[in-house]
């Protein structure tokens, strides 16, 4: 099992295009599990306050699991994961970064168009419940099942009810 684990900033481009740039956007980070195929399993996307290695290495932390792989860009910060995780940084030069990481930049696409669909962009006080709500879908994109399987699951459980338990009572 390995985790892609990427940066991202949200917002708008700036004049200086060197680098990260903090202003106007917001720091977010993300990770997709990958199975042994290649193929994405869960996704985590979390609200960073900045880009320290400290905020960084306590969200890979709590979301890989020591000795998994960990596929990430070259961002100097994961340098002390090293001796944790199997970590295999990708310095992203003139290629593209989806081409290095395509899960976790494919996630981030489409969490942006869904923002961008649903909630015409994203507002700060919100977007740690938005990202939530959009990990909690795309890891459980292939298991409609699972859901229907709980809900006649809850439903069996509950004790019977008929139509006049739902109507007001009427006085006789």
């Amino acid at each position: 099992m390995a985790d892609d684990a990427d940066p991202q900033l949200s917002g708008h481009a700036t004049a200086d295009r060197r680098g990260r740039s903090y202003v106007g956007k917001i720091a977010l980070i993300g990770a997709v599990e990958i199975d042994e195929e290649g193929r994405p399993g869960r996704a985590r996307l979390v609200v960073l306050p900045d880009y320290s290695a400290e905020k960084i290495g306590a969200f890979v932390r709590r979301t890989v699991a020591p000795k998994s792989g960990l596929l990430t860009d070259g961002l100097p910060v994961y340098k002390s994961l090293v001796r944790r995780y199997d970590h295999r940084p990708k310095v992203v030069g003139k290629m593209a970064a989806h081409v290095l990481m395509p899960w976790t930049h494919r996630v981030f696409s489409l969490l942006k168009r869904w923002g961008t669909g649903t909630f015409h962009g994203f507002r700060r006080p919100h977007l740690q419940a938005h990202l939530d709500e959009f990990a909690w879908r795309w890891s459980r994109r292939n298991s409609r099942h699972t859901s229907f399987d709980r809900l006649l699951g809850s439903l069996g459980a509950l004790p019977h009810r008929d139509y006049r338990d739902f109507m007001p009572k009427m006085a006789a």
